[in-house]
Formats: C-alpha cells, structure tokens, sequence
C-alpha cells in the first residue's frame, strides 16, 4: 500500500473466537501501540509494517500490512497552503 504523508489510514483485521479475540498493534518502527480495537485508523507518518494479532486462550492470528510513502506529483510540494 502506498500512502502519502498526512494522510489518513485505516486497517482492518478482524476475527472470530469463543472468547472473542484480544487486538493488539505492532510496527516496525515502534514497539507496540497502545490499541486494541480491530480497526485502526491514524495519520500516516513513517512507512513501515503494521502488524495486527488477535488472540484467545486457544491461539493467535497475525495480519500484516506493508505501507509506503506515495510521492508527491512531479512539480508540487508536500505541503499545503
């Protein structure tokens, strides 16, 4: 995925379990986010992977996403006015 900087970003990662899942975030330039919701939406701000995990007692599941830095249009800058 391929996303500029700014931009709002939403991940999906859902799963299903008897006891529900636990959701947990990870990336590859932080250690681990403070969200446990299957949805995470932020402002994208360094590429990297993001890492989903749900898990129950019975096991564990893991989604990754790959995102990148989209460049900007030739002859415009990244910053508005």
């Amino acid at each position: 995925m391929e996303v500029r900087k700014g931009e709002k970003v939403t991940l999906n990662c859902t799963a299903q379990g008897n006891p529900p899942p636990v959701y947990s975030w990870n990336t590859s330039h932080l250690q681990k986010m403070d969200w446990n919701k299957s949805v995470f939406t932020f402002s994208f701000l360094a590429p990297g992977t993001y890492i989903c995990t749900a898990d129950n007692y019975l096991g564990l599941k893991r989604k990754q996403f790959t995102i990148q830095h989209k460049p900007f249009p030739k002859g415009r800058s990244g910053s508005l006015l």
